[in-house]
This record gives C-alpha cells, sequence and structure tokens, in this order.
C-alpha cells in the first residue's frame, strides 16, 4: 500500500504484482543470490552489466532444476498466432507434470521505439495462463505489465526474469511448475485485428515433490485516484501461502511527478503493523530524487520508460525479489 499524497489532478496505477503461492512445508531457496550484487549504491545507472548477467543467469538458474538455457533437457513449442478483434486463442498447452521455463512473443510492430501504436498493442492484448484446469486464469494482464515493461510504450527493459531483448522479442523467465495441465491463452481486446504473433515456450519434465513448490500467479490492477486525501492506495491484496517475487508499477500524474512522494508498506499475514515500511515510491524500486537521471535497466529493478508533457508525466517501474522474495502464509 502507498498512501496517496498532494496533488491537483488525478492520478492512474496500473500495477501488475508476480507472486508464488506455494504449500506452507515448502523452504524457499535463494535463486543465484551471489550473482548480482552490487558493490555500492550510485546516481548514475547504465545497462552494462546485463551481458554478464543473460551469460552466466540461465547456467545458475539451469543447477537450480529451472532451466533458461539450452544446457538443460526440455521441450520448445513454436507457432504463430493471429487475433481477430475481440477474440481469444490458445497459444500452447501441455499436460503435466512438467515446468514451463520461458515463454518468448514477437508481436507486430512491438520495438524498442516509444510510439501510441505501440502502446495500444502492448496494453489491449493480454495473456492467460491456466493451471490444472482451473476455470479461472492464474495469470491475467496486458503484455506490456507481464513482461516488465509497463503501460507506457516499448523501451529496452531486460531484467534477469522478463523484457524486451535486442531482437525484440519479449521474455519471461520464470520458473512455472504444474501438476496436471497448463493452457496460455492470448486475447485480443483492441478493435483492430493482431495477426503474425509467433511464440517460443520451453518446458521440461518436472519431477520434484509438489509439496516444495508454488503455482506462479499474477494479479493486475487498474485505478483512478485523487491524490491528497492520504488514502492508501492497495496494489496487492491476497491471501494463501507464497512469495511476493516481483511488482511492475505505472503510474500518470502531474508533471512534478510529486505523485511519487508515497512510502510502499507492505502488510504480512494480517499483522497491523508493516513488515516494510520504505521512503518514498521510487526508492521502493531503487531509484531516488524523482528518476532525475531518467530511465534505467538494471538485472533486478529499474525506470522502464518515462513519458510526460506539459500536463502529465508517466512512469513505468519494475523490481524483482529473487533472493529477497517476500513470504506470506
Amino acid at each position: 500500500a502507498c498512501p496517496s499524497t498532494r496533488s491537483s489532478v488525478p492520478w492512474i496505477w496500473s500495477d501488475l504484482q508476480l507472486y508464488v503461492n506455494r504449500p506452507a512445508q515448502w523452504s524457499a531457496r535463494a535463486i543465484c543470490e551471489k550473482l548480482w550484487r552490487p558493490a555500492k549504491r550510485r546516481r548514475s545507472c547504465s545497462t552494462t552489466t546485463n551481458a554478464l548477467a543473460a551469460r552466466t543467469l540461465p547456467r545458475c538458474w539451469c543447477r537450480r532444476r529451472c532451466s533458461v538455457n539450452a544446457v538443460c533437457r526440455r521441450s520448445t513449442a513454436t507457432g504463430i498466432v493471429n487475433l481477430g478483434v475481440g477474440a481469444t486463442q490458445t497459444m500452447f498447452e501441455v499436460d503435466g507434470p512438467r515446468a514451463l521455463s520461458s515463454i518468448k512473443l514477437r508481436v507486430p510492430g512491438v520495438v524498442a521505439t516509444p510510439s501510441s501504436a505501440v502502446w495500444d498493442i502492448l496494453n489491449g492484448t493480454w495473456i492467460r495462463i491456466y493451471w490444472d484446469n482451473e476455470s479461472n486464469p492464474s495469470v491475467s494482464a496486458p503484455l506490456g505489465s507481464f513482461f516488465g515493461i509497463g503501460q507506457f510504450g516499448t523501451y529496452r527493459a531486460k531484467s534477469l526474469a522478463a523484457g524486451l531483448d535486442d531482437s525484440n522479442a519479449l521474455y519471461i523467465y520464470f520458473p512455472m511448475p504444474f501438476e496436471k495441465h497448463a493452457r496460455i491463452e492470448l486475447f485480443n481486446s483492441r478493435g483492430v485485428a493482431l495477426n503474425g504473433i509467433t511464440y517460443e515456450v520451453k518446458h521440461k519434465a518436472f519431477n520434484d515433490s509438489f509439496a516444495r513448490v508454488g503455482y506462479f500467479k499474477t494479479q493486475f490492477n487498474n485505478q483512478i485516484h485523487s491524490g491528497g486525501d492520504g488514502t492508501d492506495v492497495t496494489i496487492l491484496d491476497t491471501e494463501g501461502t507464497g512469495h511476493l517475487v516481483g511488482v511492475v508499477l505505472s503510474i500518470k500524474g502531474e508533471a512534478n511527478r510529486l505523485y511519487l512522494e508515497g512510502d510502499e508498506r507492505i502488510y504480512i499475514d494480517d499483522n497491523r503493523s508493516p513488515a516494510i515500511h520504505g521512503t518514498g515510491t521510487e526508492d521502493f524500486f531503487n531509484g531516488g530524487w524523482y528518476y532525475r537521471n531518467g530511465p534505467f535497466s538494471l538485472p533486478v529493478h529499474g525506470l522502464a520508460a518515462n513519458v510526460h508533457d506539459a500536463s502529465f508525466d508517466r512512469t513505468a517501474q519494475y523490481r524483482l525479489f529473487l533472493a529477497d522474495a517476500i513470504p506470506f502464509n
């Protein structure tokens, strides 16, 4: 939850939370906790470390039985999806027990060049994932938020687990085990057809106990708030046992960016006091000073987009919790 602060115009929050529901007896293990540990915080940010991360993470992930690299035995499904106006189409399905290790999409028109057309495609095309023949999807989100870019177009956002790579492929590498069945759908909510989407889904047999793993889930929200009244903006409210593993937040507000003046507070297991109480919205995403140095993309956090004009400012930011996943019971 983040409190709203002084603002003369309404602001819009679009946020996607990534979390894993798991049995209570499962003991989480940090994934590659030593892979990325900056020696100190810097005022300016770059993406020069991402090339090293891209080489080393797959090998480390593979050793954890969660493959994103060809050295692990797995199957690959590829194909093309054509979406008519308002159409829903099954992109991929398979029986379990297996684990998805990566999903990649190449969507016509989606390149790392900001434009209103790209916004429309990424916000109007949704991905849905169903586990074990459930009636309601565990994953339901616009492509932009699901792949860690946000709601304001395509920038070269490349985290360890999700983003847009140099070949303009949207990717996500979170391991997603399932016991009985997996089905991935694409839905076109736009008023025009979207044809020629190519996909690649990698998956492998899963032989571990399902008492030791969780199901990958998302929760997407789109909210309009008037700042200045001190009320909280709730971006995730869920029950069960699991880990919060990521947040993608897109905000449209006034041009002076005062909408960033809100401390995050995370309440766990019905505690009345927050387990985590931060110092500001951009601080939560390991930024500062209203992101005055502009967009940046690092392995587990970044400012994916910043679009502004005389009336409004827009920021899209992401943070992953890999070695520091937030547990709840």
